[in-house]
């Protein structure tokens, strides 16, 4: 996020909580990535469901980590950007035990009122 500070959620419970440690407690495979398609984060659901830790996986394209069958065609990360909309599709991911899993795959654009905010 090129040195600035972590974007934050204001006013849950009367304090400021960091997003990324928010969305790290949702019991749903989370990955962010940027538009290069390059992991920014994954919360601790989505490193049990692929066996990749979130330090490995930091700047890695994510085709590598979930390692699906719809990464090569049918992209729903890539059709998300291309329609400035959400995506999704049900998929097959391998995980580092490759065992095939499972999984409904939903890929949407973040953006703050101003800009993308990964360009922040």
């Amino acid at each position: 996020m090129k040195g600035t500070a972590a974007p934050r959620i204001e006013g849950l419970c009367g304090q400021s909580v960091p997003l990324f440690q928010f969305v790290d407690e949702i019991p749903i495979g989370i990955l962010v990535v940027d538009p290069a398609h390059r992991v920014l984060f994954m919360n601790r659901a989505m490193e049990a469901l692929t066996g990749a830790l979130k330090q490995e996986a930091a700047g890695i394209p994510c085709w590598y980590i979930l390692r699906s069958n719809v990464c090569v065609k049918g992209c729903p990360v890539r059709k998300a950007l291309e329609e400035s909309g959400s995506a999704c599709c049900e998929a097959d991911i391998v995980n580092r035990s490759r065992e095939r899993i499972p999984v409904r795959f939903t890929a949407a654009p973040i953006f703050s009122r101003e800009e993308a905010w990964w360009d922040s």
